[in-house]
């Protein structure tokens, strides 16, 4: 269970399902599959980003170039995203 802030303004309270470092900044990247989301932490466990419009998401891994892949169970499919987050064909 993590718990802080987002922006300065809302309160966030998640179970994370599951949890990969990212190599490319030394942070983490979380699925909340409740939450249908999956949120970047910095190193000390700060939200940086919230990617949202998930379906079940059941996992995720991030690659050495920082490319995100989500394995997104309620859609029946890889989600590819590019480090900033930007959904790729």
């Amino acid at each position: 269970l993590w718990s802080g802030q987002y922006q300065g303004h809302r309160e966030y309270s998640v179970s994370f399902w599951s949890m990969k470092t990212d190599p490319t900044t030394g942070g983490f990247l979380a699925v909340d599959r409740w939450g249908n989301r999956v949120i970047r932490l910095s190193p000390r466990g700060d939200i940086q980003a919230i990617w949202e419009g998930f379906s079940s998401p059941m996992d995720v891994d991030v690659d050495e170039l920082g490319t995100i892949y989500v394995a997104d169970t309620g859609s029946h499919q890889i989600v590819v995203l590019a480090p900033d987050g930007a959904v790729l064909d």
